[in-house]
């Protein structure tokens, strides 16, 4: 009778112990779930910023091809006053040429590169 309590006593530890062995893994899991959510949410921020970076480097680059366009079109219009003037003999050749250094010179506001 003896032996058949031990047995009993056995035979039911042995299923809570199956349980606090399958809870403490179940913690374990919340805890990986839990960290690959926040590595989730760090990666979508850091995606979130370099989607940013892109954005604003692609504007960066549209305004700078409109600047040297404009400053291409500018030249383009001079060069010709230039090589009229010179062929015409026109006093103005000097002041096309500093119009041309004019041109060259980058505006304050505006960066290149």
């Amino acid at each position: 009778m003896l032996n058949e309590m031990k047995n009993l006593k056995q035979t039911v530890s042995s299923p809570e112990n199956t349980v606090l062995v399958l809870q403490e893994e179940n913690r374990g899991h919340k805890i990986t779930i839990s960290n690959l959510e926040n590595e989730n949410r760090n990666l979508k921020n850091r995606l979130s910023n370099l989607e940013d970076e892109i954005q604003e480097s692609n504007e960066l680059n549209e305004v700078d091809i409109d600047y040297l366009e404009d400053k291409t079109t500018a030249l383009h219009a001079v060069a010709v006053k230039l090589m009229i003037s010179s062929f015409e003999g026109d006093s103005r050749f000097l002041q096309y040429a500093n119009l041309v250094q004019d041109i060259l010179q980058p505006d304050n506001d505006t960066k290149i590169g």
